[in-house]
């Protein structure tokens, strides 16, 4: 992992964003750029978010200490970070399995009332 600072950046990279589309696990921004730059993203770098610049798995790297930045190369560009938390499946397992334990403890209980 290596940070994107100030110095990092080429003072003449300018491009235009085209569009932005903001969602709550998910941004995706249309540029166009005349030669290589960074995407610099003013949200809060957190480790979870994936990059894709073109569908095309990028790093996402470290800017200015807080922010989000992808390198983009020249030409008109989609760039798309999405969140994909690393406890979703594991949580998920841990829900399942205490629900199951839950419902062999009901059971085995509404049996021995029975008897």
């Amino acid at each position: 992992e290596q940070e994107c600072t100030g110095a990092d950046l080429d003072a003449q990279a300018t491009g235009t964003v085209l569009t932005v589309d903001d969602r709550a696990n998910e941004v995706t921004i249309a540029v166009e750029v005349a030669q290589p730059g960074w995407l610099v993203l003013a949200d809060t770098f957190y480790p979870g978010w994936t990059a894709y610049v073109n569908e095309t798995p990028t790093t996402i790297e470290r800017a200015n200490i807080a922010f989000r930045a992808v390198a983009v190369p020249p030409g008109t560009r989609t760039v798309r970070f999405v969140y994909e938390s690393g406890w979703l499946i594991p949580g998920a397992l841990v829900s399942l399995v205490a629900l199951l334990g839950l419902l062999v403890l009901f059971r085995s209980s509404a049996s021995d009332v029975k008897t």
